[in-house]
């Protein structure tokens, strides 16, 4: 397992697909037994989102898919897992929608690279937030019996309010049964909780998936001086709340929080002290000479 998978079960999951099977066409819940039976186009094996050894499948958006059994939802629940889509149409994660479309009908997906949740008697959501294909994100809703959340990496970022009654449903991975359309792209780690899990446990989750992601060469931590080394990764506490970097040669610092996707901050000038929020928890340069104080 890995500090992600026990993050996960600590917190109660009710069923845990890993997805990380090498060969045949079951796909094992871990903790509930509600094993779901792949077929179509769906590639086992294939590299995962957390990086921990863990594997992912892939989907070919046209006949792949994984069909579960029956899954007791309550009033409250939580749906989590790691997407990277391959296409911008609508198409799902996760749903349990049926032709005969018994309330609560669940779509998990997206459409139009923007995340779209629907849920029947519990709203709608459908932030504009672009999904890059080929990236993964990490997504969570959570449903109560007033309101729907959304989260993307870590983050809370739409909520409405509705109803959701409870209720025992099969699970689609990949695939919606009653518009019989299929994911194009990768999926990871896909659980259901009991509960809705709070904005600090997703947040949890999401870090407990990054720290897993690659060994980390070096701790730079609170009011300390580092000099780093050019392409390695430097991990930061959580609690920094400012960075302050400069370099005699004018240099660049990438941030991230899941140390996959970097993203850069304002360059600095020759020997200039630039300062910014501390944005993510990793850290690196292309400079030879950048100096970094965490703050």
């Amino acid at each position: 397992m890995s500090a992600y998978s026990d993050q996960v079960i600590a917190d109660g999951a009710i069923a845990y697909w890993r997805l990380n099977e090498l060969s045949g066409t079951t796909a094992v819940d871990s903790i509930g037994g509600f094993n779901g039976t792949i077929s179509g186009g769906v590639t086992l094996g294939q590299p995962g989102a957390i990086v921990d050894g863990d594997k992912a499948m892939t989907f070919d958006g046209s006949t792949g898919k994984i069909v579960t059994g029956n899954v007791v939802f309550p009033a409250a629940y939580t749906v989590e897992g790691w997407i990277n889509t391959t296409a911008m149409s609508t198409i799902p994660w996760f749903s349990t929608r049926t032709p005969s479309n018994v309330s609560p009908e669940i779509f998990m997906g997206t459409t139009g690279g923007n995340p779209y949740i629907s849920i029947v008697g519990d709203g709608v959501l459908n932030p504009a937030l672009s999904l890059a294909i080929g990236q993964w994100r990490y997504v969570v809703v959570t449903v109560t019996a007033t309101q729907l959340t959304l989260y993307v990496d870590g983050t809370q970022v739409a909520q409405t309010t509705g109803t959701s009654p409870a209720v025992t449903k099969a699970v689609g991975i990949g695939w919606d049964g009653l518009g019989n359309l299929k994911w194009s792209g990768s999926l990871d780690d896909v659980a259901i909780y009991p509960t809705a899990l709070s904005a600090t446990q997703v947040s949890n989750h999401f870090k407990a998936a990054s720290i897993a992601i690659s060994p980390i060469p070096k701790l730079i931590g609170i009011d300390t001086r580092e000099l780093l080394i050019p392409s390695q990764v430097y991990c930061i506490p959580v609690s920094t709340s400012l960075l302050a970097w400069q370099s005699p040669s004018g240099s660049n610092l990438l941030i991230s929080n899941n140390n996959s996707l970097y993203y850069p901050l304002s360059a600095s000038q020759p020997n200039e002290v630039k300062n910014a929020s501390a944005l993510g928890m990793f850290i690196k340069t292309t400079s030879f000479d950048t100096t970094v104080i965490a703050k």
